[in-house]
């Protein structure tokens, strides 16, 4: 899911940014006025000025943030009036706001369109934030105040929301250890920390490994390729990406990530990671999400073996003399739709083009489904040349948010695809919803339409149910707000969205010819 050669703006700045003398580097580090994240954008609805944000931005606004949050925390902690709602959650809540859009700003970067500067930035800040997280959920004196309001939660009479919150907040502090002797609190801080280092570096080194590639084995070019021989090296390249035995091999970090998660669960009082991570989701117990495969996969497995018997009569009478091999598949899958379906990937991406697949689809769904409309802006900086930006305007024509699409792959980006906010939706603070979506299409080349696979038009619709999510959000406090529920919830929103993909209606509206208009023929 990624590719495209150009010179990125951040990379760019970076190369400039090489230039600075030791002195100017310095300075660079220090939080002032100027810096873009100083206050929130004065631009439309906070969005980003992306124009503005350089990388040595970065790292002194992240560190100010911290700064800044534990000063705030502290001051709630240390209060000497009896915990109240508004002194002690409201105040949490209320607290972190530099941290929290600058985070939110470089979580895109460092995900969309990274550099080497970024990364490094990344690797030296990822255990700070987490030691100023466990700062924040291990603080015992904190964490008192929230359980006094939390054993007397029937007695406050606060309103549903709220409730949510407070009880949200007391999960949140007991998951993260705030029970735990100080002791142990000191073991887990360090197993955290560590976790934290070492999750960063293996983003960068699967990062560095799989250029060109996508973050699946299933590269696109498998599909097409003829020659036996280079599908097994694609996809063995793909495959062992990064397991190299080089400096980008991951497999130590990874196991050493296991065993942290192991003794992380063990000190909290869980049987294993699974048990501890599961206890606010809407599943629970390992055992329950154990049932649900143990329903899926018979027939999963049972489908998979019919379609690799279908691919190997056809491997059988073209004389192939081989067994099926996974990188194989591809190539002759395509083959049995041609032959029992009479269908041909490459006559459907024509009634594919991604701009007709937005506007005329995704948009389009939406407005029938929601009422709500869209409309591209052009004043907005955008991060790199090919993301665009459009206002959603509600039903009754009031601003219901921005969303922002990077739908193009490049070597700079993680494959996948995905949706986050920029900045969230809040009544506390009066914002509303700056939505993106990110994903990882073939880009075509200069003065060629962007023709897009069904998959890939099932993806679009996908992501921007999650997007839907966050732009419908409705909420008092950000950290209930849109898409930050339970993690196997966030799902549903996306998965409904898919299925308008394919609705007649809809679908014929959008599936037309690149070329001639005309529209997608029923058969």
């Amino acid at each position: 899911m990624k590719k495209v050669s150009y010179l990125p703006m951040l990379a760019l700045l970076a190369i400039m940014g090489a230039c600075n003398t030791k002195k100017d580097a310095k300075e660079s580090e220090s939080f002032t006025a100027d810096n873009p994240f100083f206050k929130a954008s004065e631009l439309a609805f906070q969005a980003p000025a992306f124009d503005k944000i350089k990388n040595g931005d970065f790292k002194p606004a992240l560190e100010e943030g911290m700064k800044q949050q534990m000063d705030e925390i502290q001051k709630i902690a240390e209060q000497t009036v009896a915990p109240s709602f508004e002194n002690t959650i409201l105040a949490i809540e209320k607290s972190g706001q530099l941290l929290s859009r600058t985070n939110m700003v470089f979580n895109l970067l460092t995900g969309a369109n990274t550099n080497p500067e970024l990364q490094k930035v990344k690797e030296e800040e990822a255990p700070k934030l987490t030691a100023n997280t466990d700062a924040i959920y291990l603080n015992t004196k904190l964490f008192n105040r929230v359980k006094t309001l939390y054993k007397k939660k029937d007695q406050l009479k606060l309103d549903a929301e709220s409730l949510r919150l407070l009880e949200y907040y007391y999960q949140k502090f007991e998951l993260a250890g705030a029970k735990l002797s100080d002791a142990d609190k000191d073991k887990l801080k360090a197993l955290n920390k560590e976790e934290a280092t070492l999750g960063a570096k293996f983003t960068a080194q699967l990062q560095a490994a799989g250029k060109g590639l996508k973050n699946t084995t299933q590269q696109p070019e498998l599909q097409s390729m003829t020659d036996r021989a280079k599908r097994e090296e694609l996809f063995k390249k793909s495959w062992n990406r990064a397991e190299k035995g080089d400096v980008n091999d991951t497999r130590k970090i990874i196991a050493r990530i296991a065993q942290i998660r192991s003794a992380q669960a063990a000190l909290l009082g869980f049987k294993n990671y699974a048990a501890w991570k599961l206890q606010n989701q809407m599943a629970k117990t390992p055992e329950a999400v154990a049932d649900f495969f143990s329903k899926v996969i018979p027939a999963a497995t049972a489908k998979a073996k019919s379609e690799a018997a279908d691919i190997q009569a056809v491997i059988d009478q073209q004389k192939g003399g081989f067994k099926l091999e996974p990188w194989d598949w591809d190539f002759y899958a395509e083959q049995v739709r041609k032959a029992k379906y009479d269908l041909d990937e490459n006559e459907v991406k024509p009634y594919f083009e991604l701009n007709r697949v937005l506007v005329n689809g995704v948009f389009y769904a939406a407005t029938q489904l929601y009422g709500i409309t869209f409309k591209e802006r052009k004043d907005l900086p955008v991060y790199q040349e090919d993301v665009r930006v459009f206002d959603v305007m509600d039903k009754d024509g009031k601003q219901l948010g921005l969303f922002y699409c990077d739908y193009f792959k490049r070597d700079n980006k993680d494959g996948g695809a995905w949706m986050d906010n920029l900045v969230p939706q809040s009544k506390l603070f009066g914002t509303i919803p700056v939505i993106y979506n990110v994903c990882n299409f073939a880009k075509p080349e200069a003065g060629k339409p962007a023709l897009i696979s069904f998959d890939d038009v099932t993806t679009m619709f996908h992501e921007f149910g999650h997007g839907l999510h966050g732009l419908f959000a409705n909420q008092q406090y950000p950290s209930l707000s849109g898409a930050n529920v339970a993690r196997d919830y966030v799902e549903f929103p996306s998965q409904f969205n898919e299925h308008w993909a394919s609705d007649p209606k809809i679908l014929k509206n959008y599936a037309l010819h690149y070329q001639t208009g005309a529209q997608m023929p029923q058969a």
